[in-house]
């Protein structure tokens, strides 16, 4: 029976090492196929995977059939290592062994959303701006992360577009990583609430002008966090509100209920 090893590393090179060295070997008794060939992920941190090579000793040229090659001591009974070997064939068994820089896990599987969200944020605001500051408020719901800086125009962007590829880049490195949805708000110098805030004051305006020539009114190209504060804002107005268009032409229009009855 022909036996191989599983050896892992931040890259082939670090893995080709890391098998030389616990089966003591040099390179040209080695020989090995890529398994997975690692990836520094997003940024460097994001989805990161380390290598993974399939390894077999070579002696005199030739690879090695005979299980020659003295195994890593196990530091668990043999009974409960059959459990994590892994068989690509009947013929063949696999024994897996990791290096030094991989035996810490990776800094994105021990942190929290929270945190893993914090830090995806400093990254890349760090390739827009320098000064940029984060603080977290954990009171509201969803969790609000607050970016103050000397520059908040560059990171909302025009009509907070920037601000809000941003914040999908975020909510979608973190849901993707813990396998169900996160939900965070992002939000620059209070750009968030400030737009809010005038939103339902002109969504009310309007629908007061609405109801009193009874015609419907548009409101510009919006967002769909946008268009539900005014959904929301708009509900039991007196009004009906409708999302028309696609993609990011949308635009939203108020409609004055025909059985609208004033009050008495």
């Amino acid at each position: 029976m022909s036996r191989y090893y599983e050896f892992e590393g931040k890259n082939i090179d670090a893995a080709v090492r890391n098998a030389c060295d616990i089966l003591k070997i040099t390179r040209e008794n080695l020989e090995y196929a890529v398994v997975q060939p690692g990836s520094s992920g997003f940024l460097g941190f994001i989805g990161k995977k380390t290598a993974k090579i399939r390894v077999k000793r070579i002696q005199n040229g030739e690879p090695s059939d005979t299980g020659s090659v003295q195994e890593p001591k196990p530091t668990q009974s043999k009974t409960t290592a059959t459990k994590k070997t892994v068989l690509p064939d009947k013929d063949e068994a696999v024994i897996t062994a990791g290096d030094n820089e991989t035996a810490i896990p990776n800094k994105d599987d021990i942190l929290g959303p929270l945190e893993m969200a914090q830090t995806a944020l400093r990254h890349i605001l760090d390739c827009v701006t320098s000064d940029a500051q984060i603080s977290v408020d954990k009171k509201h719901n969803p969790i609000e992360l607050m970016v103050n800086g000397s520059r908040p125009g560059i990171i909302i962007g025009k009509h907070g577009q920037t601000l809000e590829a941003i914040q999908y880049l975020v909510e979608k490195m973190v849901s993707r990583k813990y396998k169900k949805h996160i939900r965070l708000q992002i939000d620059v110098e209070n750009y968030l609430k400030k737009r809010k805030h005038n939103l339902i004051q002109l969504a009310l305006r309007l629908a007061e002008k609405a109801k009193a020539t009874r015609k419907p009114v548009t409101i510009g190209v919006m967002n769909s966090q946008e268009r539900r504060i005014v959904h929301i804002a708009l509900r039991d107005k007196g009004v009906r509100t409708k999302s028309i268009g696609s993609g990011n032409m949308r635009k939203l229009t108020i409609f004055p209920r025909k059985n609208n009855r004033r009050a008495k």
